[in-house]
C-alpha cells in the first residue's frame, strides 16, 4: 500500500471519528460537552498505534550474495620432531671460516624437513651462519650444493660455554628419504667462533661429526665417536 493511499485512510477516520464524537457531545449537554471528543479522539490514537506497530507480509528471500576471497591461516606450521641427539654433549666443534663443521644423520620416516635446532655458543664475533642440508656421497661425507638452507646471526649465540638451543628455519626445506644419510653443515665467513657442543662419546647410530678446512669444499670425519648435538623438525 502506498503512503498516499494510508495517509488518505488515515484522513477519512479522523473525520468520522471526530463527526460521531460532535455527535455524542450534543447528545451530553451536562458536564464537558467536549469530554467524549477527547475520549474519541484517544480511542482513536490507540488504533492508530496498533494500525501502524502490525508488521506487513515478510518478503521473498533475496539472491545469496558473492562470495568471499579465501582466508588467509597466520597460525604457525606444527612440525614434528624426527631424527636427533640431544644429550652427552661435552666438548666442542668450532666454526671459524675457514673451518667448518658438519653432522650426518638418516632419518627413519620419509619427511619434509623444515627446520633444524642446534646447540651452540660463541666466542668474539662469528657473524651470519649458514646452515645447509646437503646430500652425502659413497663416504657419507657431505656431497654437492645445499638442498635446503637457512641462516642465523651468530652474534646473538650465548657466551656461555655450556651452549644453549637454537632454531634455524629452513625456509620451503626439502624432501628427506628414510635410510638416506644427509648431512646439516655448519659455516661462516666471519673470524669469530661458533662452537658446536659435541659428545665425544657418542651412541648415535645414523651419522657423525665431520670437518672441513676449506669451507666445505673436501671433509674428513672426526676422530673417535663424536656427534654434535641436533633436532631436525619437518612434516
Amino acid at each position: 500500500m502506498s503512503i498516499k493511499i494510508y495517509q488518505t485512510i488515515i484522513a477519512v477516520i479522523i473525520v468520522l471519528f471526530l463527526g460521531t464524537a460532535f455527535v455524542v457531545a450534543k447528545d451530553k449537554p451536562e458536564g464537558n460537552p467536549f469530554q467524549a471528543i477527547w475520549d474519541a479522539i484517544d480511542d482513536l490514537q490507540e488504533q492508530m498505534n496498533n494500525l501502524v506497530g502490525q508488521p506487513g507480509p515478510t518478503g521473498p528471500q533475496g539472491p545469496p550474495g558473492p562470495q568471499g576471497p579465501p582466508g588467509e591461516c597466520s597460525c604457525p606450521e606444527s612440525l614434528s620432531l624426527f631424527e636427533y641427539y640431544n644429550v652427552g654433549d661435552n666438548d666442542v666443534n668450532s666454526v671459524v671460516d675457514p673451518k667448518w663443521e658438519a653432522q650426518t644423520f638418516t632419518p627413519q620416516i620419509s619427511h619434509m624437513i623444515k627446520k633444524v635446532k642446534i646447540k651452540i655458543y660463541r666466542l668474539g664475533l662469528p657473524g651470519i651462519v649458514s646452515v645447509g642440508i646437503r646430500a652425502t656421497d659413497g663416504e657419507g661425507k657431505p656431497s654437492g650444493m645445499d638442498l635446503a638452507s637457512g641462516a642465523i646471526d651468530g652474534n646473538t649465540f650465548t657466551e656461555d660455554s655450556s651452549g644453549a638451543w637454537y632454531d634455524i628455519d629452513l625456509g620451503n626445506g626439502t624432501a628427506l628419504f628414510s635410510g638416506v644419510k644427509y648431512a646439516i653443515v655448519l659455516g661462516n665467513s666471519a673470524s669469530g667462533w661458533a662452537r658446536w657442543r659435541v659428545d665425544t662419546n657418542s651412541s648415535y647410530e645414523g651419522g657423525t661429526s665431520l670437518t672441513s678446512l676449506d669451507s666445505g669444499n673436501t671433509w674428513v670425519f672426526c676422530t673417535g665417536d663424536y656427534d654434535t648435538l641436533f633436532e631436525e623438525r619437518g612434516i
